[in-house]
């Protein structure tokens, strides 16, 4: 109906301007041919008001047609919507459960991210606390060694300087010995007393040297083979009769090969 309003208004202006011609006609006292021309004029302008307004009357029902057209359609196409209504639910439904199963998913990986992340930590602390761990043992036993060889070592030079000149002279000798040639411990010893010095004194002396007796029988074996032959047996009882044990004797035969 606002179509049809604003339609009207747009004609009126005709019909305005017909009544404006027809009481301005009737205020001045035309004559009678000016009266029959002027009746002729309004007789004209009448037939085109009245065909205007068949026109404007054609036009509102057009109007009007096209507006019932206009509300059929709207109609149908309610009823179409209403109609695939069920569907935009569904797909509602359907986008609402998407989004639930991505938001679960997402919150499963940052779970597990989490999870992983503190897991990470939680190894990362561990191997940390291990590593301080086998550092503080490791210092430890290498302080303990430090220590021990500093009293090993201040206990040596205290018994160093608490040695007697006879012993000091053993110890010397002794080590000429070993120096010359191989020795058993007890050998030595009574090469030592032999010498002059007391037993107690050769005894201290032999033992501040740190030899090993073993290599001692390995190089006195070689050396009697260089120097003539020897059955095993009979090169193991000399070793013994040097005073070696059997077992270092029984050794260096081996390792000289015989």
């Amino acid at each position: 109906m606002e179509k049809v309003t604003a339609f009207i208004k747009r004609r009126w202006t005709y019909i305005l301007v017909a009544l404006i011609a027809l009481i301005i006609g009737a205020g001045f006292g035309p004559s009678q041919s000016e009266v029959d021309a002027s009746t002729d004029e309004n007789q004209k302008k009448v037939e085109k008001l009245e065909t205007a307004n068949a026109d404007l009357s054609k036009e509102i029902e057009a109007l009007e047609a096209a507006e019932e057209e206009s509300t059929i359609k709207i109609k149908e196409l309610e009823a179409k919507v209403k109609e695939a209504e069920p569907f935009f639910l569904l797909e509602e439904k359907e986008r609402e459960a998407k989004e639930a199963e991505l938001k679960k998913k997402e919150d499963e990986e940052k779970a597990k991210k989490a999870a992983e992340d503190a897991a990470a930590k939680e190894k990362a602390e561990a191997e940390a606390k291990a590593r301080a761990d086998a550092e503080a043992k490791e210092k430890e036993k290498a302080d303990a060694e430090a220590k021990a060889k500093a009293d090993e070592e201040a206990k040596a030079q205290a018994a160093k300087d608490a040695e007697s000149f006879e012993q000091q002279q053993a110890i010397a000798m002794a080590e000429d010995y070993i120096d010359y040639t191989a020795f058993s411990k007890s050998g030595l010893v009574e090469q030592l007393v032999y010498e002059g010095f007391s037993n107690a004194d050769a005894t201290y002396a032999v033992e501040q040297l740190g030899i090993d007796w073993t290599t001692q029988a390995v190089i006195m074996a070689e050396d009697y083979l260089e120097y003539t032959a020897f059955s095993r047996s009979g090169l193991i009882e000399q070793l013994i009769y040097e005073g070696f044990s059997s077992a270092d004797a029984t050794f260096a035969v081996d390792a000289a090969g015989l």
